[in-house]
């Protein structure tokens, strides 16, 4: 992968430098520079630890420099180094904890060759559509407590072990603001037809870009003090939380998802993810997961590579 980097010479004028793909270069003690930058998404990020005046210039945490809460450097002769992200066809691409069996399914599916654009006017209007159409079909003077999709995701939140109701999980806050009339807006094409599959078939759903995720991927419940670091900057506890995690740490749960997974425009390769309850037919389950991945695909364009249902 090619990258740049800008250096300072001893004149203090800078100097920006485009970098071949496998180059290797050496500065200088006491040289400023900036970078190297990559400018195609890579697998791997080497950090070597340098001492010195750089060193203290530069000096950031792996969380606040690469947003992660952990970092694995691969070396070429690395058996595990490959093609980077997660491949749901891949061997062993996901493993379930013990304690999480039995608390929740999660529905995975992959899309790749897709486009991340911009909404178009088509897929607004569904929005718009569906919005009217559940407003409608649960009456304007509904108690939204009592909505059945809203009691049926509370119960799947207390079976994933979030029990907290003074706050709402982001599939709640959507609900609520459809049951007021407003509809869900969206930065681009996936999120928009996320949304809508989401409210078509009443299923809390998660897009991942898989070029980000670091295998091994485990489904798990969340540990003492663990955060999830979100789009908005904030961290979200999830303490005993039924989540997926990476090599760097959790991206994903019930509560909300890590900044560093999220799609956009560069994204061509998404896994999507659907929380179910573990009660009824496996089969049944099964059906609806390739109902929602034929949806997404319609929308999203792209094709579907693999599909899966695990924690059951």
């Amino acid at each position: 992968v090619r990258m740049w980097m800008v250096v300072l010479d001893t004149d203090g004028e800078p100097g920006a430098f485009l970098l071949p793909p496998s180059a290797t270069i050496v500065i200088e003690r006491g040289i400023w520079h900036a970078g190297p930058f990559p400018l195609a998404p890579v697998p791997v990020v080497e950090l070597i630890e340098t001492h010195g005046p750089v060193d203290r210039m530069e000096r950031k945490t792996v969380l606040d420099l690469l947003e992660v809460e952990r970092v694995r450097v691969e070396l070429p002769q690395d058996s595990r180094a490959g093609a980077p992200g997660w491949h749901l066809s891949a061997p062993d691409n996901l493993r379930v904890d013990a304690a999480s069996l039995g608390r929740v399914r999660v529905g995975l599916f992959g899309i790749e060759g897709l486009e991340v654009t911009p909404v178009s006017e088509s897929l607004q209007s569904e929005l718009q559509t569906t919005t009217k159409g559940l407003r409608a079909t649960w009456g304007a003077n509904a108690d939204f407590d009592a909505l059945p999709i809203i009691r049926e995701y509370r119960r799947l939140l207390a079976l994933a072990g979030f029990e907290d109701r003074r706050r709402r999980a982001p599939f709640e806050v959507m609900l609520a603001r459809v049951f007021q009339g407003n509809v869900p807006g969206a930065a681009h094409r996936v999120e928009a037809a996320l949304r809508l599959v989401s409210l078509r078939h009443g299923l809390a759903l998660s897009a991942f870009d898989a070029t980000r995720i670091t295998p091994p991927v485990v489904l798990r419940r969340g540990q003492a003090s663990e955060t999830i670091r979100t789009e908005a900057g904030g961290r979200l506890r999830v303490a005993g939380v039924t989540l997926l995690s990476d090599a760097a740490g959790a991206f994903s749960s019930l509560l909300g998802d890590a900044a560093r997974v999220t799609p956009d425009e560069d994204t061509t390769r998404i896994v999507v993810a659907g929380y179910l309850a573990p009660d009824g037919a496996r089969e049944a389950a099964l059906e609806r997961l390739q109902v929602v991945a034929t949806a997404m695909q319609d929308l999203c364009g792209g094709r579907i590579t693999s599909s899966q249902l695990v924690g059951v």
